[in-house]
């Protein structure tokens, strides 16, 4: 059996190489091979006959043995080793020779110039740098080809994820080298716990990408190696001058035609730079490092950089020769030689996972930046939490919100909030409770690695009737997010402390989209570039007696953060006390309560009065106060005819949330007491509801905010969506003042334990202030009288554009032949105008402290200074901010 497979494979042998050397047409695509068919085609085709006979003769030597030994060697454990073995010595040799040949060749029809080493110049450097990142862009072209085509979408937002992280990292490092206090860069990835293959090259794949972006220079080792090898070239002999200003000329004329971005294939082949230098003979402990060991495994690592070397010198004598930048670049990423096959044949053995499946994997790990105010004060804060709940008996889970960040309410990845103090606690709580044990209102539960709070983190329509948000959102995508508008760049110029950013369409029309303080500037690319929408924003946070404040990554401890936790505090400032709006509030008020108290008195009315126990006390203090206020009560409410309006109901907007029997009954009577208390009492006391349980009939609670809203637009190619559309207040553009109800269930509900994952993403925003624009009216009035104010509207006005332009960029809106790595190069040239200043945390109120301690006993006084100590709310940044 052994002899009849030999024989096969000799007739095999044959089959191959006679046809090939009497045929001048070229062969059939073939199907992919083995490792050994391909070694075996590579040594039988026309181009190793040809190149044996044009080679040296140690090299034609080593070929006719090979091609021996593939016919006389009976084992074919033996063929494989030798073939292997042989076939890269051959490769070497051919290689070497040929770089030989091109290096004599390049400087011997030049004539000399004058040696001028101390001329060179940053112009020189920069065409240096450019000429060597394109040689490696167009080599990792060819390392890059067994990767598979990756769709422009998918492609672009690759690039993009790449240029956020190194835009979050210039915000996050001062101009001098050291990083914010306080601050950290979780960079794309960081946070996966997948450990599988695809999960590492994901990973592997997108750190690649973000150090590629970073700068003009060549990254990889062959890209490096090329720049000093052509620096040592051009600068060591006359001749080398010559050549150089040849080479020089070519890059200038073409410079303009080549990105420096790297595409997701080319990245690819970055993966594999390693290999080039030979250093993968051993795998390494990283997804590509095992990838790369396989490629040198089989090509040799000492191939790898003969083949490197050939492809310098090829390059290079291409620019120095007919061949344009372009040209010889495409040379580069072709297999212009037999030996290149044989490379090639390794890399194409690899089967690096899909550029899309990477970008799948990362998608809930996208790079975001995260600030840490305690800081080093974080175990004395959970110790303190421990301290006051035991002094006050009660569930130390119910004050976990003392201690929540920004990340833990809005993580910048799937995960970051199970890293919180706030979680420590409250995961704490529910191992001390065990399984099934935490109460929905205790806030213990432990905070799982869910992916809703990324997403919505990120989701402008999610984030607007979360509960958490009655401050300030910005980032909201256009009506019209498939549009694509075609810019080719963008640029700016600095006037008078300001820049003005301008855009070049791809029909050559520049357009301005204004000018702006580098400050807006800097932290609206690291806003975008982070991705999250909540700019600024208060919570309560039991214990304190007070809200607390948590403003953007991107934000705090700025000047601008400074400008949009005000920009929060305008509605409440000019718009809360007219009366045209108090009535409104009224009628907001007034419906919740008689909704609460009709509810909870038609599901008792026929339960007998002495099993009603603490719910009949609780019914007699809602009739204590419906009396005292029943004339206003029934002034604003009338007849009960609003309970139908949606435009003036609450209620009747969200009849999902309600029971429509509840409020079918509570209109009639409101309808039947024709504005007489006693009557009203005496009717309601007659209905019922039937209700299985009082969460169907109590579903939620509502909360009214102030807030402030980005407005909407679409993305066009004249940029009119820095400009407002009509019907949108000029005055305040881009921004809306708003006044919003959030439904949030109630402990009673079936949803009450994910409370913080219900989003309602229509909330009602009280039409009737909307269709008078009061709100607007006010602030406006405000603002116009009063210069502090009116500078904060300015700021935050100009930041919202400033975000906008760059959101539709990252989001290709402007094109995907838009350069976003430019986009990076803006950061860097606006960095050192961000203004420092110590944002607050706590909306500080001595009053409240004093409220706190006088109903206090002396332990829990102490534990809850204790607190207010660790937490820091007392600090002069709370007491005074922004000053």
């Amino acid at each position: 059996m052994p002899a009849l497979e030999n024989h096969v494979k000799e007739l095999d042998i044959r089959r191959r190489i006679l046809p090939a050397l009497a045929d001048n047409t070229p062969p059939p695509p073939a199907q992919k091979e083995s490792w050994l068919g391909r070694i075996a085609t590579f040594f039988t085709s026309k181009g190793m006959v040809y190149a044996i006979s044009r080679t040296s003769g140690s090299i034609a030597t080593v070929g006719l043995i090979l091609l021996m030994l593939s016919f006389t060697v009976a084992n074919k454990r033996m063929i494989t080793d030798l073939s292997d073995g042989l076939s890269k010595r051959f490769a070497n040799l051919q290689l070497q020779n040929q770089s030989r040949e091109l290096s004599e060749r390049l400087l011997e029809n030049v004539a000399p110039a004058p040696k001028t080493e101390d001329s060179w110049d940053e112009e020189d450097e920069e065409a240096l740098n450019g000429i060597a990142r394109q040689f490696e862009l167009a080599v990792s072209d060819m390392l890059g080809a067994g990767a598979s085509a990756t769709p422009r979408a998918v492609a672009f937002q690759v690039k993009v994820n790449a240029i956020r992280e190194n835009i979050i990292k210039t915000y996050a490092y001062r101009p001098d080298g050291s990083l914010r206090q306080g601050f950290k860069v979780a960079e794309q990835g960081a946070r996966m716990a997948d450990v599988s293959p695809e999960g590492r090259a994901a990973k592997e794949f997108s750190q690649k990408y973000a150090r590629d972006g970073v700068g003009h220079e060549p990254k990889t080792e062959a890209g490096k190696r090329y720049k000093e090898k052509l620096r040592q070239q051009v600068k060591s002999s006359p001749r080398g001058q010559t050549v150089w200003q040849t080479i020089k000329g070519k890059y200038a004329t073409a410079k303009t035609a080549f990105s420096t971005a790297a595409t997701p294939r080319q990245v690819v082949g970055m993966m594999f730079d390693q290999a080039l230098t030979g250093v993968m003979d051993i795998p390494g402990e990283s997804f590509t490092d095992n990838l790369a060991s396989r490629a040198a495994k089989k090509a040799g690592g000492e191939t790898f950089k003969y083949w490197a070397e050939y492809k310098m010198d090829k390059f290079t004598a291409d620019l120095a020769g007919k061949a344009s930048l372009q040209q010889a670049a495409t040379n580069a990423a072709s297999k212009t030689c037999t030996a290149e096959q044989f490379v090639q044949y390794a890399v194409d053995d690899i089967d690096f996972p899909k550029v899309e499946n990477l970008d799948n994997r990362l998608r809930e790990y996208r790079p975001s930046l995260e600030h840490d105010d305690l800081g080093h004060r974080r175990p004395q804060a959970k110790a303190a939490i421990q301290k006051y709940a035991s002094a006050s008996a009660k569930n130390m889970g119910t004050y976990a919100e003392a201690v929540s960040d920004y990340k833990y309410h809005f993580p910048g990845q799937a995960g970051a909030q199970a890293e919180s103090v706030a979680a420590e606690v409250a995961q704490g709580v529910a191992e001390s409770l065990g399984p099934n044990k935490v109460s929905s209102s205790s806030s213990g539960k432990s905070v799982a690695k869910s992916s809703v709070p990324v997403k919505r983190a990120r989701s402008f329509s999610a984030l607007r009737g979360f509960r958490r948000i009655g401050g300030v959102l910005i980032g909201r995508d256009p009506k019209n997010p498939d549009t694509q508008a075609d810019f080719r760049n963008i640029s700016w110029q600095e006037q008078d402390g300001r820049l003005g950013i301008l855009l070049h369409r791809a029909d050559g029309k520049t357009i301005s989209a204004g000018s702006y303080e580098k400050d807006v500037v800097h932290q609206a690319l690291a806003y975008v570039a982070d991705g999250r929408l909540v700019t600024a924003t208060m919570i309560s946070a039991k214990p304190m007696p007070y809200f607390k404040i948590l403003v953007h990554p991107t934000l705090v401890n700025t000047d601008l953060g400074c400008r949009a936790i005000n920009v929060d505090r305008l509605v409440d400032k000019y718009a809360r006390e007219d009366t045209r709006i108090a009535r409104v509030l009224e009628a907001f008020n007034y419906q919740s309560f008689l909704y609460k108290y009709a509810a909870l008195k038609m599901a008792t009315n026929q339960v007998p009065s002495d099993e009603l126990g603490e719910m009949g006390q609780v019914l007699a203090q809602y009739e204590d106060q419906i009396e005292g206020n029943w004339s206003s009560i029934y002034d604003v409410l009338g007849d009960g005819a609003i309970l139908a309006d949606p435009g003036r109901s609450h209620i009747a907007a969200k009849p999902n949330y309600y029971n429509s029997e509840v409020v079918r009954q509570l209109r009639a009577c409101l309808s039947g007491s024709a504005g007489s208390y006693p009557l009203f009492l005496s009717l309601i006391s007659q209905k019922n509801v039937l209700a299985q349980s009082i969460g169907d009939i109590l579903k939620v609670e509502t909360e009214e905010w102030s807030g402030v809203r980005e407005m909407p637009y679409s993305v066009d190619a004249n940029l009119s969506f820095m400009r407002p559309a009509a019907g949108q207040n000029p005055n305040l553009f881009p921004l809306d003042f708003i006044r919003q109800i959030v439904y949030v269930p109630t402990s009673f509900s079936e949803g009450a334990e994910d409370a913080d994952e219900s989003v309602d993403e229509n909330p009602w925003e009280f039409p009737q202030l909307q269709r008078t624009g009061v709100i607007e009216e006010l602030v406006w009035e405000g603002i116009s009288t009063d210069p502090a104010d009116r500078r904060v509207f300015e700021r935050m006005r100009d930041f919202t554009l400033m975000q906008r332009l760059f959101r539709a960029a990252v989001n290709g809106q402007l094109g995907y032949d838009f350069p976003v790595e430019r986009l990076y190069d803006l950061a860097q040239a606006t960095r050192s105008a961000v203004q420092e200043i110590e944002t607050p945390t706590w909306n500080y109120n001595p009053f409240a402290d004093m409220m706190i301690m006088m109903r206090s006993s002396a332990e829990e006084k102490a534990a809850y200074e204790e607190l207010r100590n660790v937490l820091g709310a007392g600090d002069p940044k709370n007491q005074d901010p922004c000053k």
